[in-house]
């Protein structure tokens, strides 16, 4: 019988983010913020990551989680309350609100609320360490699945990374994001290919 080394044992005991947010939800039986959740989540060892930006990966990861599940017809476990909150769909489906439409009419209809919402952060505020989260939301609402924000400046150029199904292909695609005042273009001389 060969023993584990304690890395392995490590690793096995690692949660995804979006299974260690659903356990910490649970746990509190009540909303958590995306920002609270990795904190506490890193605090307590449940997750690892290399990101520098590990609130946005759990931020991407719970949105990812619920569009992967609307996708496949599957029930959602999450649900977005908006300002940066999540809960579980059982904790709020007894409570007498708006809030408690099923998540997946949720997210249906959050489409266009999340796009207006992008854009009036876009516009209010042009530069922001929230600027590339925005932008994967964004990702995330239009389709595009391992969406994963790297930052840094380690980064190469390379923002944020994701792909997209077209039939049986599946295309990768790399973006740098630019954050410029609206009435400032950027042209074929920046380094960007395409800017958000």
């Amino acid at each position: 019988m060969t023993k584990e080394s304690p890395e392995a044992q490590k690793k096995e005991r690692l949660l995804s983010f979006a299974d260690a947010a659903e356990l910490l939800i649970r746990r509190a039986q009540k909303p958590l913020s995306y920002k609270q959740l990795t904190k506490i989540a890193l605090d307590e060892k449940l997750i690892e990551t290399q990101s520098e930006t590990p609130a946005i990966t759990m931020h991407v990861a719970l949105r990812s989680d619920m569009k992967r599940r609307e996708q496949r017809g599957e029930p959602q476990r999450f649900i977005f309350l908006g300002d940066g909150q999540f809960s579980l769909v059982e904790l709020v489906a007894g409570t007498p609100s708006q809030k408690t439409k099923s998540a997946l009419d949720q997210v249906r209809e959050s489409r266009l609320a999340a796009a207006q919402d992008v854009y009036k952060r876009l516009t209010a505020r042009n530069r922001g360490e929230n600027f590339e989260l925005m932008v994967s939301d964004l990702l995330v609402a239009l389709g595009y699945q391992g969406v994963e924000v790297l930052g840094g400046r380690d980064d190469q150029g390379v923002d944020i990374i994701c792909e997209k199904r077209d039939g049986v292909l599946k295309i990768r695609v790399a973006i740098q994001c630019k954050c410029k005042a609206l009435n400032n273009k950027i042209d074929r001389h920046t380094n960007a290919s395409r800017a958000f």
